[in-house]
């Protein structure tokens, strides 16, 4: 797992995403802490209605993140604990209510780390 951590391709994707972020707007910043402080108020609402119904991603960040389980699932190894950082990784993002923008911009810095594991 340390091996992973300390990857050019891991490195590759942590760079990748601290770039997304920056591209990021101050409006959609602000967006997103309005959006976290109206989950942590509904999060006691959650707790009492444990069937509510989930909070779906923009069509955008799922194929993200499904271009992303394809990549990771063709690596020869360590593929599942790949494809479980993913998913981690798109469950928090969950709770940031994300724009098409922002998951454009993180699908675009994909295409570097993309290409450096052979998936397209």
């Amino acid at each position: 797992m340390s091996q992973i951590l300390n990857s050019p391709q891991e490195q590759d994707i942590l760079a990748s995403s601290k770039q997304a972020m920056e591209n990021v707007t101050a409006s959609e910043v602000a967006a997103i802490g309005a959006s976290a402080v109206a989950v942590a108020s509904s999060a006691a609402v959650e707790v009492a209605e444990p069937t509510a119904p989930a909070v779906h991603l923009p069509e955008t960040c799922e194929r993200y993140y499904q271009r992303v389980d394809r990549c990771f699932a063709k690596q020869p190894e360590n593929s599942e604990e790949l494809r479980q950082m993913n998913q981690d990784a798109r469950l928090d993002l969950v709770a940031d209510k994300p724009t098409d923008k922002t998951c454009a911009a993180l699908n675009e810095s994909f295409n570097g780390v993309a290409r450096n594991l052979g998936c397209e």
